[in-house]
């Protein structure tokens, strides 16, 4: 997890990346509620209260669409970009309106987010 500031203007914006790497034989079932999760933990972290966006990167290997997956759920402040399906953006307020004022409590771990490994198949 990665927070970063710039100043614009007279305003310092807080942005604050969540990078997840699912290792070869693991499967993402619901990437819609990996997207939600990590969102809610980008937002727990007392480092820095991200005050522009929350960034959401997930490599996989079949890579799965965050850009589906944030479009797939009530995000609607987003930022994505169709030949960058591993990553997207939401906007701050919106992370706010939907996991209240930062820092937000820890998200539960769902059962099943991530699954495997895959196991190899018998000759």
């Amino acid at each position: 997890m990665n927070t970063s500031s710039m100043v614009s203007g007279l305003q310092e914006e807080t942005h604050t990346t969540i990078e997840v790497q699912v290792e070869p034989g693991f499967s993402v079932p619901d990437p819609e509620a990996l997207v939600d999760y990590l969102i809610g933990v980008a937002w727990s972290t007392k480092t820095k209260e991200a005050t522009s966006s929350v960034e959401i990167i997930v490599v996989s290997d079949p890579q799965i669409s965050i850009v589906d997956a944030v479009e797939a759920g009530p995000w609607v402040d987003t930022g994505v970009d169709p030949n960058f399906p591993e990553g997207a953006v939401v906007g701050a307020d919106e992370v706010k309106d939907r996991f209240g004022d930062w820092p937000g409590e820890v998200p539960v771990l769902p059962d099943g987010l991530i699954v495997g490994p895959t196991p190899e198949p018998t000759p």
